[in-house]
């Protein structure tokens, strides 16, 4: 057990320089929701080399603008365009979570629990819709 804690936490600081070092290549590693600012349209995106994107679906082209929304406290970013407030949280796309130190088992099951218990409830959600089409 206490070499599987050791490991743990070798892993732990392999993955925090790995997040370094992407975050020094550009590629969003935050542990927060994409943003969209409901004033101009401006929406954040990755792209699938894992770069940090911003663009308006208005446009008709999904090709980044090169804007980046600025934190402007803890829970807030204002937009690069329009100067809007946009609540982190507002918007439906969570990125992930990075974990760079293992928590208590009792957490993990927990945390597993509920991730699980969410999928089901998905998964009803989705299945309920179909049937009643």
């Amino acid at each position: 057990m206490r070499e599987l804690v050791r490991s743990a936490g070798r892993i732990a600081a392999q993955l925090r320089d790995v997040r370094e070092q992407a975050e020094a290549l550009g590629i969003f590693c935050a542990d927060r929701e994409l943003l969209e600012c409901p004033s101009c349209g401006l929406v954040e995106d990755v792209a699938c080399d894992g770069r940090l994107m911003t663009y308006k679906p208005s446009d008709g082209a999904i090709a980044d603008t090169g804007l980046r929304f600025e934190e402007a406290d803890e829970c807030r970013y204002r937009c690069p365009e329009c100067g809007t407030l946009v609540a982190a949280g507002a918007s439906s796309t969570h990125v992930a979570e990075y974990l760079t130190a293992l928590p208590p088992r009792e957490i993990l099951q927990q945390k597993l629990h509920a991730a699980i218990a969410l999928s089901r409830k998905r998964l009803e959600s989705r299945t309920d819709t179909r049937e009643a089409t």
